[in-house]
């Protein structure tokens, strides 16, 4: 399976990040970030919009024939090695703090 990077990250305001995607239909669907049921049409801009995981998700169809969806992060993070790695190193930092104005 190839490494997806997100285009976009969007973080919302009650905690809740999503990533938007754009890879090809293939990748896509090997990585089970989309179902082949919620592929639009091979049409340019043509869009599907379905219901996932208590919210709304979308997948359009790009010119260059690539998808572009969205994915809650919640979903892949478990798959994202790289990023559990960082998050694990920062939380093994007993010199690290995220409280502001502390001193150690």
């Amino acid at each position: 399976m190839s490494t997806i990077l997100p285009a976009e990250v969007i973080f919302y305001h009650w905690g809740e990040i999503i990533y938007k995607l754009e890879a090809p239909e293939e990748t896509l669907l090997a990585a089970g970030i989309i179902s082949q049921d919620n592929i639009p049409s091979r049409t340019v801009r043509s869009c599907k919009t379905f219901r996932e995981d208590g919210g709304f998700r979308k997948c359009s169809r790009l010119g260059n024939g690539n998808l572009r969806t969205t994915v809650f992060a919640t979903k892949v993070i478990d798959q994202d090695s790289a990023f559990k790695q960082f998050l694990g190193g920062i939380l093994a930092d007993t010199r690290l703090s995220l409280v502001k104005g502390e001193s150690a």
